[in-house]
């Protein structure tokens, strides 16, 4: 029989949507494994066990109205076409429930995919989804709604994810933005498969942030975007003999020069909040210099984050993460990820205590800002491998980076602050000494100092408490 599918899709929290399901009185469900055996663009074919059934289908179009075609057939023809599957077997249960005479069906994926849930709702026709209002218990437990999303379709999920998506809460996270919580994926994946997930979630989130940075005038929105395109480059920078060469030094090189592009403003939006309060005449027409200085970025930065170029970066990288047989990994990249993981956190703990012993009072701002990059890295591996080193005190020691971080971060603010100052002056013809220029290299040279107590601190303290 030839139809129109009409269905609305909602990605669910897992928990939730599995805590809802107890709260039902009438409910039934049936175990669903399914397989696809032929995909293009506009069309798929797929095979289904459902219950006692088998089911061939055939589905044409994308979002939320599509054409399907269903035909029964027997268990023998099942198997033979389900030899053919490509990419990964679907198994899954589904719900099947009604409110206020509406049937739901409420999907709860298994063993891959454990941890995914969606609730599917069909219509009889255009108008009565365009008239459908979700009921708000099921509101309660929906995440958003993934109709017109092809990265949902169980399809998508099957042929082109390299992503296990274990663990519901991860979705959940990133989409609320929570930048704070650990992701914790498991310790049996290879290392290739394990940074995977990693770089898919900051994928996710670097996205996510793109997108508010364009519809917002809000400097802390950039500055998680910036934070994530340095997590991705820190993590291939960190692993590129798991990849292609060529391949991660293109990726890298890309996202570069758009972080790069975005300098200027974050460092007047860090200058801006550090004046605010200040009343003297001469400092509120810099600030109002600044404040439009800000305005010319911002619109110099949206105009990049919607240009083509940059959708063409993200697809590429999206590429990168999703492909699904390892078309850029090198051999090593099957290693265990727990033993791959000590390795290279004794190698590069080693790093950081060599170059914290060349730090003193008299280090240049250029030999610091390289020991700053290798600190912002090494942070970045901890952020993922805490929960894998903790033999080691990773989460310690990823804890008390924090000042460092916060330190090196500070020096980097004070000399942008000394190089815009010195700008606008020679802008508007004007003595440096009247912008007080030399309190900020007194605070540059105050702040170095402190960064070398810092590490002989540092020093003291790791030997003692960390195994190598």
């Amino acid at each position: 029989m030839k139809n129109l599918e009409i269905e609305n899709k909602y990605l669910l929290s897992y928990n939730k949507a599995c805590k809802f399901l107890e709260t039902l009185d009438t409910k039934h469900s049936k175990k669903i494994v399914q397989c696809y055996i032929k995909y293009s663009k506009n069309s798929i074919k797929r095979v289904r066990k459902i219950g006692k059934k088998y089911i061939y289908t055939l589905k044409k179009g994308s979002g939320r109205v599509r054409q399907e075609r269903e035909k029964n057939i027997s268990k023998k023809k099942y198997k033979r076409l389900s030899k053919r599957k490509i990419g990964n077997k679907i198994i899954k249960t589904r719900y099947f429930f009604t409110i206020d005479k509406k049937n739901y069906e409420l999907d709860i994926f298994k063993k891959r995919f454990k941890g995914l849930a969606f609730l599917e709702i069909e219509f009889k026709n255009k108008k009565q989804m365009q008239d459908f209002i979700l009921p708000e218990i099921l509101s309660k437990i929906v995440i958003r709604d993934v109709s017109e999303d092809n990265n949902y379709t169980n399809s998508s999920l099957a042929l082109l994810s390299n992503i296990p998506f274990e663990n519901q809460e991860i979705f959940e996270s990133i989409d609320l933005f929570d930048n704070n919580k650990n992701f914790v994926f498991s310790e049996k994946k290879s290392i290739y498969d394990y940074l995977q997930n990693w770089l898919y979630c900051y994928f996710v989130l670097l996205k996510k942030y793109a997108q508010l940075t364009v519809q917002n005038n809000n400097s802390e929105d950039l500055h998680q975007f910036r934070i994530n395109i340095r997590r991705i480059r820190s993590l291939l920078a960190i692993y590129k003999e798991l990849f292609d060469k060529d391949t991660v030094l293109k990726i890298m090189n890309s996202l570069k020069i758009i972080v790069s592009q975005t300098n200027k403003k974050r460092d007047i939006d860090v200058f801006l909040s550090k004046l605010d309060g200040i009343n003297d005449s001469k400092i509120l027409k810099f600030i109002e210099y600044l404040k439009d200085e800000s305005q010319k970025e911002k619109r110099k930065i949206k105009k990049i984050l919607e240009s083509q170029e940059f959708l063409n970066i993200l697809f590429d990288f999206e590429v990168f993460i999703k492909e699904d047989y390892k078309f850029f990994a090198i051999n090593i990249s099957d290693l265990p990820v727990k033993k791959y993981s000590k390795k290279k956190f004794k190698k590069l703990f080693k790093k950081i205590i060599f170059l914290f012993k060349k730090i003193n009072h008299n280090s240049t701002i250029e030999e610091l800002h390289k020991i700053r990059i290798k600190i912002k890295k090494f942070k970045y591996f901890l952020e993922i491998s805490n929960n894998l080193l903790k033999k080691y005190r990773a989460e310690k020691i990823r804890k008390s980076f924090k000042k460092y971080q916060n330190l090196f971060g500070h020096l980097n603010d004070i000399q942008n602050q000394i190089k815009i100052v010195q700008d606008y002056c020679s802008i508007k013809n004007i003595s440096t000494l009247e912008m007080n220029l030399a309190s900020l290299q007194k605070e540059l040279q105050e702040t170095r100092e402190k960064i070398s107590d810092l590490a002989h601190f540092f020093l003291e303290k790791s030997y003692c408490c960390t195994p190598i």
